[in-house]
């Protein structure tokens, strides 16, 4: 699901209870931010999310902020993908 324009982190959580309800908890479910959150945040988004089982959390920093996106990482038991962040594929 598209996540980002939200401007409370309440709202955001209400949509993924609503869509994890829908479906139930064998789909998996995943959120594309599109590089939208600064890192407090994605902090806070992510962790209120967390317990819908979401799979992972795609570009929640704008893609040129790699240090904060790893940080992130040491700080949200959710995965973090980076696709806007990859420059080459090797």
């Amino acid at each position: 699901m598209k996540a980002g324009a939200e401007r409370e982190t309440e709202t955001l959580v209400d949509r993924v209870r609503a869509i994890r309800a829908a479906v139930g908890p064998e789909i998996a479910l995943r959120i594309d931010v599109n590089g939208a959150w600064d890192l407090a945040t994605a902090e806070e988004r992510i962790s209120a999310i967390a317990r819908f089982g979401v799979e992972y959390v795609e570009q929640p920093l704008p893609a040129h902020e790699l240090e904060q996106s790893a940080e992130l990482r040491r700080r949200v038991r959710v995965p973090i993908a980076l696709d806007e962040s990859a420059e080459s594929p090797g």
